[in-house]
């Protein structure tokens, strides 16, 4: 009996483990873990994001009262810091999901895994890469808005629903059709398609802006910048600064950098000039700004960075810190890719600053080495 017993409890762990599925790098690819997770101001949502090791993830907006539920296919939450979704820290640019007064979400929808992957087994250029969409959702009515390619977005830390997001630079859908010299259609190459795919330097489509939509979700009003680079909230929401790159295409573009007032509309210009500017942070009050810039010869290869600093009160931003500035340490100057920041009380301002970088001597002809 104890034999039969035995025999019987072997064949049924054989069968068992017939049944379950091999344990290898097709089965690790499905597990699945939880990502983001957020919860709203008012603690009446929240949200969580599932993904998978390879594949396409999910988002999820879950009330905390009853069974209402969003799901997003593959929604994804703003990521913090750099031109990405959801912007840089400080300045009350948020990298929340919510909208302070709870009423709204906003997240990115990545394009599909399979479709992304191929892309770049195939080694297309950025531009030709499938962009992300913004999703809008309405947590009162539960709608879901799309808007197809944008490279960014923020809500203010506080105050009211307004939505800041900048698009993506629009597809170059014209053709080149005539071969250089000569009538009719050119013939299809690749490699020539390539290099006369930009009429621009290199390096020049990627300097100039994109259209930026500041959307007050609540009323629906919505106001469009031309050819934005770099944009902020303060802490409050109340003001919103960003920068222009203006456009060769375009001679009348603005250039510089601008202050909005989300609350009456009034846009004030705090430098009128071509350049650079970023790293945008207001102090806790929204009371004070400071950001970087630089207004070098566009040739120049190592660029001047300036520290610039605004109070609200007045009408234009001035330079604080340049590289004459007594004080600053022999061979150092202001560093282009350093934060800035505020101290709580806002009488402090710190930034980067960096050894002074050499240009290339492009004087020196290299000697030809005979065989």
């Amino acid at each position: 009996m104890q034999k039969k017993l035995t025999f019987f409890l072997l064949l049924f762990a054989s069968v068992a483990f017939a049944q379950k599925k091999p344990l290898d790098h097709t089965v690790y690819d499905s597990w699945e873990s939880i990502g983001t997770k957020q919860v709203s101001n008012d603690g009446l949502w929240v949200a969580y994001g599932v993904s998978v090791q390879e594949g396409d993830a999910n988002l999820y907006f879950q009330n905390s009262l009853n069974a209402q539920k969003i799901k997003i296919s593959r929604g994804a939450a703003p990521s913090g810091g750099g031109a990405g979704f959801g912007g840089g820290f400080g300045g009350g640019s948020s990298s929340s999901l919510f909208s302070p007064d709870s009423k709204f979400a906003a997240f990115s929808i990545k394009p599909l895994f399979k479709d992304t992957r191929l892309a770049k087994i195939k080694k297309k250029k950025p531009d030709e890469m499938t962009k992300d969409t913004l999703g809008i959702a309405n947590l009162t009515t539960l709608a879901v808005t799309k808007i197809p390619r944008v490279k960014s977005f923020k809500f203010p830390e506080n105050g009211a629903s307004i939505l800041a997001y900048n698009l993506e630079k629009a597809p170059d859908t014209s053709k080149k059709s005539a071969t250089p010299g000569a009538g009719g259609a050119r013939p299809k190459n690749d490699a020539e398609d390539y290099l006369f795919a930009d009429d621009e330097p290199a390096g020049a489509a990627s300097k100039e802006g994109t259209d930026l939509i500041i959307k007050n979700l609540t009323t629906g009003i919505e106001r469009t910048y031309k050819y934005v680079t770099d944009y902020a909230f303060s802490k409050n929401g109340k003001l919103l600064v960003f920068a222009c790159s203006g456009s060769k295409k375009d001679k009348d573009a603005k250039q510089g950098v601008f202050l909005l007032n989300n609350e009456t509309g009034v846009l004030k210009t705090l430098v009128k000039v071509k350049g650079n500017f970023k790293n945008f942070v207001f102090d806790e009050e929204g009371e004070r700004l400071a950001f970087l810039g630089e207004t070098s010869p566009e040739k120049q290869e190592i660029k001047d960075y300036n520290l610039y600093y605004n109070s609200i009160t007045l009408d234009t931003a001035q330079i604080l810190v340049d590289n004459d500035m007594t004080g600053m340490p022999e061979k150092f100057a202001v560093s282009g890719d350093g934060r800035v920041n505020f101290s709580k009380d806002g009488n402090k301002i710190f930034f980067g600053i960096a050894p002074i970088k050499k240009a290339k001597d492009t004087t020196s002809v290299k000697k030809s080495s005979k065989v």
